[in-house]
């Protein structure tokens, strides 16, 4: 093997050897992103909906439930027999556990009231946050807030995020940091990530 060829093939190998590299960099970095990016903040309204299903759930499992140990303790049903100590306990464990049903069921209901409010509330805030936004923190504004041309989308989201989340921060010191980086997620995705019409 001359001496060119050697020199070829070591940098045809180094070439390879270094996208391998940036490669696997990447997909690293992509794993890392995807579990230290996200929003940890749980809106109101997806509470609600998940407290009045469970309430519904369990309601109507505790219900039926009991209704049914009830029938088979009056001997209408027979699933299993009270005539020994096994069938009673059996029944007392079963009664007891639909009971439980039912009191989680009622305390479900309670804090979906709760968090129904609280939804309302947060929509009106999220409402006045978003038109303060649009009055004082437009696209350009956000765009001369950092410097760097050359900055990738994702150093460029962090840049306008740390930006509105601090304008935010300063116009209303009231609301919680993940509520501030929430909105500013919805705002950023409003004002930048709008898919183009062709």
């Amino acid at each position: 093997m001359s001496q060119e060829e050697l020199k070829k093939t070591e940098n045809t190998e180094t070439k390879v050897t270094y996208q391998d590299i940036k490669n696997d960099a990447n997909k690293d970095f992509d794993v890392l992103s995807d579990l230290t990016s996200g929003n940890n903040y749980e809106k109101s309204n997806d509470r609600y909906k998940d407290n009045f299903s469970t309430a519904v759930t369990f309601l109507v499992c505790g219900i039926a439930g009991l209704v049914v140990v009830i029938l088979n303790d009056t001997g209408i049903l027979n699933f299993f027999s009270l005539k020994n100590a096994s069938g009673i306990l059996m029944s007392c464990v079963l009664g007891g556990m639909f009971i439980g049903f039912i009191v989680v069921g009622i305390l479900s209901f309670k804090a979906s009231r709760k968090d129904k409010k609280d939804a309302e509330i947060e929509k009106d805030n999220t409402i006045k946050v978003m038109e303060w936004l649009k009055d004082n923190a437009p696209a350009q504004l956000i765009e001369e807030s950092y410097a760097g041309d050359g900055l990738s989308e994702e150093m460029k989201y962090f840049e306008r995020s740390d930006f509105l989340k601090k304008s935010i921060k300063n116009e209303f010191p009231d609301f919680s940091d993940d509520y501030i980086q929430d909105v500013t997620d919805q705002y950023i995705d409003e004002l930048f990530n709008k898919p183009s019409i062709d």
